[in-house]
This record gives structure tokens, sequence and C-alpha cells, in this order.
């Protein structure tokens, strides 16, 4: 008897691609709130931490720099009664009768003195330097600059754009913007505008590490196939959320034509490398 049930049909195919999206959609809105949270931890005067482990994303606080809590007030001394003592000894300890002086209370722990803001100076870059080349890394820089650590990280990216960092190369272009015109860019060769706008969004996109053509189209078939993300993250050997982050900027629009033509048009240019 012909065994039917082993091979899904377009219709499950349709339905698992669109529960894939509706999944990878949740995930985009969770993620736009943790960062807006961040953003307010941060407004406030919070160093969040973010950590992400596969599928998992975790947040962490530091609250060293928020308002100390009062300081509940001293317990009244227990005062141990006087033992019978000859004259003389009392006279001796006559000056202990006197209201002894009620123990000061703990000193408040020093604020956090309030980070810097604005633009950097030379003294601060030259100090970002210097620290990249003794291998500090961005939150400790931060620290000694009194500086947010979004605010370094930033920074940092804006030196090595203008000069390279101390202890590496300057950025090397990415080869999707070194080449002055790809195929798409010719309105004279009959390629269907679908193909043309597929190629563009890929031009835009690039190929950042570890990215590149055969990795783009590993993913998308096995997304297409019906694998889930992290199956088809696996086929493209990176990590589910770095597959999440190039399938969103491959295909924006999830209707099935556009995936079709998505599909199709990465095997063009797999096939063209």
């Amino acid at each position: 008897m012909k065994d039917t049930a082993t091979t899904p049909s377009i219709a499950d195919m349709l339905v698992s691609a669109r529960q894939d999206a509706e999944q990878a959609q949740r995930r985009v809105v969770v993620l736009d709130r943790v960062q807006a949270a961040m953003d307010e931890l941060q407004e406030i005067g919070c160093d969040p931490n973010l950590e992400v482990v596969g599928t998992w994303v975790s947040l962490s606080l530091d609250l060293g720099g928020a308002a100390p809590r009062a300081l509940p007030s001293p317990a009244a001394p227990v005062v141990e009664p006087v033992q019978p003592a000859p004259q003389a000894e009392m006279v001796e300890k006559a000056p202990r009768d006197e209201p002894e002086s009620q123990p000061a209370a703990t000193a408040a722990p020093a604020a956090k003195p309030e980070r810097r803001a604005g633009p950097f100076d030379a003294a601060e870059d030259a100090a970002i330097r210097e620290a990249i080349k003794a291998g500090q890394s961005t939150a400790e820089i931060a620290t000694g600059l009194n500086r947010a650590p979004q605010g370094v990280s930033a920074r940092i990216r804006v030196l090595n754009d203008q000069d390279g960092a101390p202890t590496t190369p300057p950025r090397a272009a990415r080869p999707s913007t070194s080449r002055a015109a790809g195929p798409e860019d010719d309105m004279s060769n009959g390629m269907p505008a679908s193909e043309r706008e597929v190629r563009r969004r890929v031009r835009r996109l690039g190929y950042p590490a570890p990215w590149n053509a055969q990795r783009d189209l590993a993913l998308v078939e096995a997304l297409l196939s019906g694998r889930k993300l992290d199956g088809a993250a696996e086929a493209a050997k990176v990590t589910t959320l770095v597959a999440k982050a190039r399938w969103e900027g491959l295909c924006p629009d999830r209707s099935w034509d556009t995936q079709m033509q998505l599909l199709a048009t990465l095997r063009k240019i797999a096939g063209e490398g």
C-alpha cells in the first residue's frame, strides 16, 4: 500500500512557514521591548547588561548607583545593672554614670558620580586607543572614562572608521559595496523586476561574516522546505539569532510569491560566484 503520510503537502509547508514567521515577529517585538527597557534604565543611571546565549536573552542590572536606603535608627544601648562596690571604687566609676554618647550612624555610601555625556574630546580618544592596546574591554574603558558602555562602543566604531583601532587594521569594505554595478543595474538585460529587487536587497545587506551566497541559499532552502529556525541555522552553520536577523533582512515580505522569487534568485547568485 502506498504511504502518503511521509511527504508534506504544499499546504502543510505553507502553514509551517507562516507559523515560523509569526514566531519570528513575536521575537522582534520582544527584542524591541528589551531594547526600550535598556534605554529607560540607562536614562535613570542604571547599567544594564545584555547577554545572549543561543535563543536565551538575559538582562542583568547593577544597582550600585541607586539611591541608598535610609538606615534604621540605632537601638537604645542596654544598660547593665551596676553591681555594689566599695565607696572608693564607686567614686572611680562615677563618670560612667553619665549618659554615654550614642554610636554614630553608619555613613551613607557615596553616590556614584554622574556619567559624562556629550562629545568625546581628544584626551578621551587617546585614552580609548591606549586602553584597546592594553586589551581592555569596552566595559572597562567605559568605567575608566565614566561614560556609558554604549557611548564608548559607538565611539570605538567611529575611531575605527577614521583611522582604524590601535590594535587592528582599518575596517575592510564589504564586498557588496566595493563593486561599481551589478546585473540588476543593467536595465536592458530583460531581468524581471522582482529579481532585480531581490538582488538589490542582497547587495544592500552585503556579506558580513559569516555570511556568503552559499549560506544565504542554505538558510532559505531549509526554511522553505519546512525546517524550523534552529534547523535552518544549523544548515547555514550560524547561530539561531544570526539566522533570524539574516532571514528578516532577506525576506521582509513573507508572501509565498516573494519567498519563491527569493529562493530562485539566491540560487542564481550562488551559481554566479
